[in-house]
C-alpha cells in the first residue's frame, strides 16, 4: 500500500497543471406530463420562457446529467452561454417585422412565437431595444416555474346547440364603447412613466366602482426605477369561485419618433384603448349577471415596454396557485380599412377557448373569424409563458399607419366593427364562465372479460353529471354512455378484445354548459394478463432483489418468477403477490437472468416480461482496479497507464474497469462481486466519481476495502461511515 501511494503522487502532482473548467449549456428542455415538470423544478429550479411544452433553461454538466437518467430530453442551443448577456428578442406586433431590424440579430436562434435567442453584450442589447417593435431581455430578468399543458384532443363545443347566455350581447352599448375610448384617447399620453396615466388608471378604477363591483385593487410592480400599477375587478363565481377567468388589454400606450413625444401625446386609441375598453365593457353589462366561476377584469399597465404588468399579474396567478382556467386579451380591435370585417384569434395548447370565440363570432356577429399561429406580441403570452391558457383577439387589418404614432386617434376608428368585437367576447366569456370545468382521464382500468374497461377521471365534482364518449378513433367518439350523479368512474362494456378504444369524460352542471373540451385516455381491452413492465434488479449481501410495475387488470391475482442461470428458465417463485421479490438462492459471481408473468384469477398466465440481469453482491471475488485517469500528455497513454497498474500491484491479480464518460456509474451489481475496490482518476476536468458515489457509499457500508485516489476526490467524496 505504502508503495501505491507514492506512486500516485507522483502521478498526482503531474495532474496539477491541468486547470478546472467550468460550462454551462442553454437550450430547450421538453416535459411531457406533470411528474417531469416537479422534477424539472426541483433540478434546474426556473425556466426563462417556453414555447408550448419546452422550457428555455440554464444547465451545467451535473443538472444536464440529472435530467438524463430522468429521461428528459435536452436540447442545446448555446453550449458554453452565459444567462446575464444572453438575450430574448421579441417582436410586440403580430406581424413580420422589417427586415432591415431584424438583420441585425445575425447569428441568433429561432425560438418561435416571434422570439429570437441571442447573445449580446448590454450596450448592443440596450441599444437594439431602442428600436420600436421588440422588445430585449436578459434572460436573467423573467423567470418561470415549469408548468406542464396538457394538449387538448377532443373538443365539445359541437354538442351545444343552445346558448341562452348570449342575450348579454343585448346589453352592449355603441355609445358607451366610443364614450370610453374618447374619453381614454383624451388623456393625450398613458406612457407609463407620466401623470395622465395615474389619471386613467383612477378614471378606470372608478368605473368599476360605479357599476357595483365590491373588489376593485390597483396591483403594484417596481419597473424600471418607478412604481406602476395594474387595474383588478374581481366578480366572485357563485357555485366555483376557485376557477377564475381573466380578461384584460393594457391601457397604457407610447409613441416613437413623434413629436412631441410619448410624454406630451401618445393617444393610443386603437393600441390600446380598444381592448382596454372591451374589458371594460364586459364588465359593465355582466356586472349583475351571476356566473358559476369567478370573472377577473384586468387592464395592463407597461405592456408597452415590455409586457412587464402582465408578466406581473401572471407570475403572482402561478405562484399564489390561482386556477386561472382560462386568459382572454384583446389588443388592437378597432381598425379595420374595409367592410371586410375580419379578426385574427389565437389559442394556446388548449385551443377550445379560442374556438369558443370562433363560435361566438359566427352566432352573434358579423365577423370573420380567422386563426393565426402564436405570438409572443402581447399580455396573453405573459399568461401562456407562466401556464396558463390563452386566447387572443387583434383587428385583422393592422393599424400600421396609427401604430405608435400620433396617428392613434379615434376618428380613424371603426366604432361597429369593435362592438362586434365586444359581443364576440362578451358571448364567449359567459359561455365559458358557466360551463363545466374540463376534466381528464387519469387511469383507465383492464377489467380483464376482454371486454370491459374502467374509466377513472380527475376534478370530478360530485354536483355534476357526467357523459363517457368513445369510439376506435382518437378525437372521433362514436358511443357514449350516461354517468350516474355521483361516480367518478364507470365501467364500459361490450368492447372488443384487442381492439384500442378512445375515452373522453365531459361533466355538465345543472343550468351550466358542458365542459368546453377533454383531455383523452386509450386502452385496449384483453382476456390475458399484460407482461409485467419496469423489470429492475439490485444486488445486496447475498442475493438479488427484484423490482418491477403493479400490473393493473381489476382480476390480477399474482406474479411468478423465472431465473435462468446459464442453463436455461426455471421457475423460482409462485404465487408472488407484491411487485418486487427477493432472490435468496445465489452463489458468488454468477450472472443471473430473470423474468415475470403475471397470473389473473381464472389462471390465464401472461406472457413473460422484458429479461433483467444481475449479480449478487458477495464481496468474495479479490480486487477490482476503477481507471478514470485521463489519457494524453501530459499524462500516459491507456497502455501506459496498465504498465503502471501492473508495476504497482506487483503480481496481486485485479480486474480492471475503465470508466472514461460522464453519465456511465461503477454499478452495483460489478462492484458487489469483488472483495476490495482501488479508484484512481485525474479529476479535473470533470468529476467522473460523482455519477458512482452512490456505488462507493453502499460498498462502505460492507467493507473497509476500498482506496480511492485522487486530486480532489479525497476531499470532495465523504464515504459513507462504516459500522
Amino acid at each position: 500500500m505504502k508503495a501505491l501511494g507514492t506512486h500516485l503522487l507522483v502521478l498526482l502532482a503531474i495532474l496539477l497543471t491541468v486547470s478546472t473548467v467550468t460550462a454551462e449549456e442553454i437550450g430547450f428542455l421538453t416535459v411531457k406530463n406533470s411528474v417531469q415538470a416537479e422534477v424539472a423544478e426541483g433540478i434546474v429550479v426556473y425556466a426563462f420562457t417556453r414555447v408550448e411544452n419546452r422550457f428555455l433553461v440554464a444547465v451545467d454538466a451535473q443538472q444536464k446529467e440529472l435530467l438524463a437518467k430522468s429521461g428528459m430530453e435536452f436540447e442545446s442551443i448555446i453550449a458554453d452561454g452565459d444567462p446575464a448577456s444572453t438575450y430574448i428578442i421579441r417582436q410586440l406586433d403580430r406581424n413580420i417585422y422589417d427586415q432591415a431590424t431584424l438583420s441585425k440579430l445575425t447569428g441568433s436562434f429561432d425560438l418561435g412565437a416571434g422570439m429570437k435567442l441571442t447573445e449580446f453584450t448590454s450596450v448592443a442589447a440596450s441599444a437594439l431595444a431602442e428600436s420600436p417593435g421588440l422588445a430585449v431581455n436578459a434572460l436573467t430578468e423573467k423567470k418561470i416555474h415549469f408548468r406542464y399543458v396538457p394538449t387538448q384532443t377532443t373538443s365539445m363545443l359541437a354538442m351545444v346547440d343552445d346558448f341562452p347566455t348570449d342575450t348579454v350581447v343585448d346589453r352592449i352599448s355603441a355609445d358607451s364603447i366610443y364614450a370610453y375610448v374618447t374619453r381614454l384617447e383624451a388623456f393625450e399620453t398613458r406612457y407609463i412613466w407620466t401623470d395622465s396615466i395615474d389619471a386613467a388608471r383612477d378614471w378606470i378604477v372608478q368605473k368599476f366602482l360605479d357599476w357595483g363591483y365590491l373588489d376593485v385593487q390597483t396591483p403594484d410592480f417596481w419597473y424600471d426605477g418607478d412604481w406602476h400599477y395594474n387595474v383588478m375587478a374581481v366578480k366572485p363565481g357563485y357555485a366555483e369561485p376557485d376557477k377564475v377567468i381573466v380578461i384584460g388589454g393594457h391601457y397604457d400606450s407610447i409613441t416613437y419618433g413623434e413629436t412631441p413625444g410619448a410624454y406630451f401625446y401618445a393617444p393610443g386609441a386603437d393600441d390600446n384603448a380598444s381592448g382596454t375598453v372591451t374589458t371594460m365593457e364586459i364588465a359593465r353589462i355582466l356586472a349583475d349577471i351571476p356566473f358559476r366561476k369567478t370573472i377577473i377584469f384586468m387592464p395592463f399597465s407597461a405592456e408597452e415596454v415590455g409586457l412587464v404588468g402582465s408578466w406581473y399579474a401572471a407570475y403572482d396567478f402561478a405562484y399564489s396557485g390561482t386556477d386561472v382556467e382560462v386568459m382572454y386579451n384583446y389588443d388592437m380591435v378597432a381598425y379595420t380599412e374595409d367592410s371586410y370585417w375580419n379578426i385574427h384569434l389565437m389559442g394556446g395548447p388548449i385551443e377550445a377557448y379560442r374556438d369558443a370565440e370562433i363560435d361566438a363570432a359566427n352566432r352573434v356577429t358579423t365577423l370573420i373569424p380567422e386563426i393565426v399561429g402564436m405570438s409572443g406580441s402581447s399580455d396573453h403570452w405573459s399568461f401562456y409563458e407562466n401556464g396558463f391558457n390563452i386566447s387572443y383577439g387583434a383587428e385583422g387589418d393592422f393599424n400600421w399607419d396609427g401604430w405608435h404614432t400620433n396617428l392613434d386617434i379615434s376618428s380613424r376608428l371603426n366604432f361597429p366593427y369593435l362592438t362586434e368585437v365586444v359581443k364576440m367576447a362578451a358571448a364567449a366569456i359567459a359561455h365559458v364562465a358557466d360551463a363545466a370545468h374540463p376534466t381528464e382521464i387519469t387511469s383507465i382500468i383492464d377489467q380483464g372479460d376482454g371486454q370491459s374497461l374502467e374509466i377513472f377521471w380527475s376534478l370530478c365534482d360530485p354536483t355534476y353529471t357526467y357523459t363517457v364518449y368513445y369510439g376506435t378513433v382518437a378525437g372521433s367518439p362514436t358511443n357514449s354512455v350516461a354517468v350516474a350523479t355521483g361516480e367518478c368512474s364507470h365501467v364500459v362494456t361490450g368492447l372488443t378484445e384487442g381492439v384500442t378504444y378512445y375515452f373522453s369524460v365531459v361533466g355538465e352542471a345543472s343550468g351550466g354548459y358542458p365542459a368546453l373540451y377533454s383531455i383523452d385516455g386509450s386502452e385496449t381491452p384483453y382476456l390475458i394478463p399484460r407482461p409485467p413492465t419496469g423489470l429492475a434488479q439490485e444486488p445486496d449481501f447475498w442475493k438479488v432483489l427484484l423490482d418491477w410495475n403493479d400490473n393493473a387488470e381489476a382480476d390480477f391475482s399474482y406474479y411468478r418468477v423465472y431465473r435462468d442461470d446459464g442453463g436455461g428458465y426455471v421457475q423460482v417463485a409462485d404465487n408472488v403477490t407484491s411487485s418486487d421479490y427477493e432472490d435468496t438462492d445465489v452463489l458468488g459471481q454468477t450472472y443471473y437472468l430473470y423474468q415475470i408473468t403475471a397470473v389473473d384469477g381464472d389462471g390465464y398466465e401472461s406472457a413473460v416480461s422484458e429479461p433483467i440481469g444481475g449479480y449478487a453482491a458477495t464481496f468474495d471475488g479479490g480486487v477490482l482496479l476503477v481507471d478514470e485517469t485521463a489519457e494524453g500528455p501530459p499524462l500516459p497513454g491507456q497502455d501506459g497507464q496498465e504498465d503502471f497498474f501492473a508495476e504497482i500491484f506487483a503480481g496481486t491479480p485485479y480486474n480492471l474497469e475503465l470508466i472514461n464518460d460522464r453519465g456511465v456509474p461503477l454499478e452495483k451489481s460489478l462492484a458487489g462481486q469483488y472483495s476490495s475496490v482501488f479508484w484512481i482518476d485525474d479529476d479535473l476536468n470533470i468529476r467522473l466519481i460523482e455519477d458512482s458515489e452512490p456505488t462507493l457509499d453502499w460498498f462502505t457500508d460492507y467493507t473497509a476495502n476500498i482506496f480511492v485516489a485522487g486530486m480532489r476526490t479525497v476531499t470532495q467524496w465523504i464515504p459513507a461511515p462504516i459500522p
